[in-house]
């Protein structure tokens, strides 16, 4: 295979993220125009002034902008995750035909487990230090508004799976197994958490994305999972939709010394765990024969 140039790699880097913004571009067409079609047959056209209908209509826009902007996020997150798969597919066969494809033993349950709590603790600490400091109200971004504005069970499915699922596809599964075959692990988790705190709007919105990118890019490199980091979102975002949909942990909201209490309490948590998955958690690189044969019986990892 021919010597990639510089801009060859940054074109297959990039592609993924370009993907789901072209994506995300389709599916805003499709859903503004789905609303603006709505918005005109419920317009009263039998009004004497153009401009008490057009007044009328832009009311409707403005109380459906967030209906507009989750559907956006979840359509163009539902398309863009197989064409995902294609391109780890293809990956795959790159790796074969240039003989680096390594092959890992598959973590044990147990750490599963682990991340998920991680990730989940995580999240509880980073968004009561928001509320704590008083720094949510001030800079929540479009996404989490639009999450507000949906019935949870819609939240559930697409801001706690799909969405999720298709981030952890493009920033982990893809994008960061390209960077990271061109440079170390650490460089490639620190340019894709800040791709992925990118779609994030406002700057504290912004450092609590790359903080939980980096979390779980530490994780899929421990475990050369995708499922890993995949169930890390998933259980991060469904803490944030119980936090803010529900009344599970209305109770902390009590007195502000409960909130304090339920963040260090998170905090420990992630310490507790990231202590584990360093002296529990392993994956051993298995040769391309040995990849063939069931990974219970080559041990399965530490745990």
């Amino acid at each position: 295979m021919k010597q990639e140039s510089f801009f060859s790699k940054i074109w297959r880097v990039f592609t993924p993220l370009a993907t789901y913004y072209v994506l995300q571009i389709i599916a805003t067409i499709g859903v503004c125009t789905a609303f603006a079609m709505k918005f005109v047959g419920q317009a009263d056209l039998t009004s004497a002034s153009l401009e008490s209908i057009y007044q009328s209509m832009m009311r409707s826009v403005l109380n459906s902008i967030l209906d507009i902007s989750f559907w956006c996020t979840v359509f163009s997150a539902a398309a863009v995750i197989p064409i995902l798969l294609l391109f780890r597919k293809k990956d795959r066969r790159r790796a074969d035909q240039l003989g680096k494809r390594a092959y890992y033993t598959r973590p044990a349950a147990g750490a599963y487990l682990i991340f998920l709590a991680l990730a989940c603790a995580a999240s509880l600490a980073g968004n009561n230090m928001m509320l704590i400091s008083g720094l949510l109200r001030d800079a929540e971004g479009m996404m989490d508004l639009a999450v507000l504005s949906q019935p949870v069970v819609m939240i559930l499915i697409g801001m706690g799976i799909v969405s999720p699922v298709a981030e952890e596809m493009i920033f982990r599964v893809v994008m960061y197994d390209r960077v990271r075959e061109y440079t170390r692990p650490l460089y490639a988790g620190i340019l894709t958490s800040l791709l992925y705190a990118s779609l994030h709007m406002g700057l504290v919105q912004v450092v609590y994305a790359f903080l939980m990118g980096s979390l779980f890019s530490y994780a899929y490199e421990k475990t050369h999972s995708w499922a890993v980091p995949v169930l890390m979102h998933v259980g991060a975002n469904m803490m944030e939709i119980l936090l803010m949909e529900t009344d599970l942990f209305r109770f902390m909201f009590g007195s502000r010394k409960q909130l304090i209490g339920m963040t260090l309490f998170g905090c420990a948590i992630v310490v507790i765990m990231v202590y584990l998955s360093e002296v529990k958690v392993r994956t051993i690189e298995i040769s391309e024969t040995a990849a063939g044969v069931s990974a219970d019986s080559q041990g399965q990892g530490e745990l």
